[in-house]
């Protein structure tokens, strides 16, 4: 005959709620109907963050349901990674023109995201202008920075306000990026 298991649950003493944890839910469930080899254990700690990645998971790769959400983040940490690469040969400038000209290429992956939210919309026309305008130019560590920052505040507020959007404006403009490129030849004298 078989033995049950007697399950204590873990309590979380907070907020003045007492709770119990996911990990301890999940094993006493299992127990309780034999499931403990058929669903895999995963700790959960109170104090982690949920990344957006595990919050949408989708049944597989490529499946054309992803959420947005995840959609920017793969092509924000794409260009986020050219640009660590870029970081990485620092000082060898033809290597780190080569890298930033690739992300220069693959900028254009955000503009399937222009009907996300207007704020968002105006995020991706700055950083194109800037690349844009910085065609003719060398990437100096702080402007390859600033690209980092900015893409870091696109990747985590798709959704963003109109503090948010002037927080990338001034990253931007901070760095020295030329963002009045497009008026350049404009002569507001006349």
């Amino acid at each position: 005959m078989k033995e049950t298991q007697e399950i204590t649950p873990t309590y979380i003493k907070g907020n003045g709620r007492d709770s119990f944890t996911e990990a301890s839910y999940q094993k006493d469930i299992s127990c309780r109907f034999g499931l403990e080899n058929i669903i895999p254990q995963e700790e959960v700690l109170v104090e982690d963050k949920i990344t957006p990645e595990k919050l949408y998971k989708t049944p597989q790769e490529g499946h054309f349901n992803v959420p947005d959400i995840l959609r920017v983040r793969q092509v924000t940490n794409e260009l986020i990674h050219h640009l660590d690469e870029a970081l990485e040969n620092l000082d060898d400038e033809i290597e780190r023109e080569t890298i930033m000209t690739y992300f220069s290429d693959d900028i254009y992956k955000l503009n399937m995201f222009l009907k996300i939210n207007e704020n968002f919309k105006d995020a991706i026309c700055l950083l194109e202008t800037a690349i844009i305008a910085q065609n003719a130019s060398v990437y100096t560590r702080d402007k390859i920075i600033a690209l980092q920052k900015f893409l870091e505040i696109m990747r985590n507020n798709i959704y963003m306000n109109n503090n948010t959007l002037d927080n990338c404006f001034d990253i931007l403009e901070d760095a020295e990026f030329d963002l009045n490129a497009p008026m350049g030849d404009i002569d507001f004298a006349a």
